[in-house]
């Protein structure tokens, strides 16, 4: 008995990876573009002096970075204390980091010490891995010659970052990104979520 065996078909639904090459191909000086806008303007932002006021976000936009909008006001500063009732999640956590690492590794020098001021994740699984991420952050940041001290209040809802010099007042927080566009993606790429906006309080005056 033999059997005759025939040319694998491709699965019903499926492009062929060229053509799936083919379609992705015209985007790419797009996104190329993108990024080299959005470092043009961080180093054109870093030639300006920093200035008070509010800066508006809107849903879609992208190329906003943490070392646009926020690292700026905080190098060169002993400490930074951010309060944010919603770093809970290992999204928010990686965001966390992102800034933190990004303040360490400017050339003006960063915090010696963070502050965190947030709220407990509810249920105790998710209240677990909350405290152990907290955890292998404040391991990994010793490395960096930083020291992260991590407190909770329920009662707060205020989101801010405050300095000796600077107050910045986050309208959402550090989990401003759509979710959707954050695995994975520089932060250049990853779009907006909600309307926000960010007020920079200079208090050392």
């Amino acid at each position: 008995m033999s059997i005759a065996l025939s040319a694998p078909r491709p699965f019903a639904g499926i492009a062929p990876l060229h053509a799936v090459i083919g379609l992705a191909l015209p985007l790419v000086p797009a996104v190329i573009r993108l990024v080299k806008d959005a470092r043009a303007a961080k180093a054109s932002a870093a030639m300006a002096p920093l200035a008070e006021g509010t800066r508006w976000f809107e849903p879609g936009q992208c190329g906003v970075t943490y070392e646009d909008v926020l690292v700026p006001y905080l190098t060169k500063e002993a400490t930074i204390t951010i309060v944010d009732s919603h770093i809970k999640t290992f999204r928010q956590i990686r965001n966390l980091r992102e800034l933190i690492l990004a303040v360490a590794s400017d050339p003006d020098g960063g915090p010696h010490d963070a502050h965190i001021v947030t709220a407990r994740a509810a249920g105790i699984d998710w209240e677990y891995g909350l405290a152990k991420a907290l955890i292998a952050l404040q391991e990994e940041l010793v490395e960096h010659g930083i020291k992260l001290c991590v407190s909770f209040d329920e009662s707060n809802h205020d989101r801010s970052i405050e300095t000796p010099k600077w107050r910045v007042l986050l309208g959402k927080g550090l989990d401003f990104w759509d979710a959707k566009s954050c695995h994975g993606t520089p932060q250049e790429l990853r779009s907006i979520a909600k309307r926000f906006a960010i007020t920079y309080y200079l208090t050392d005056k």
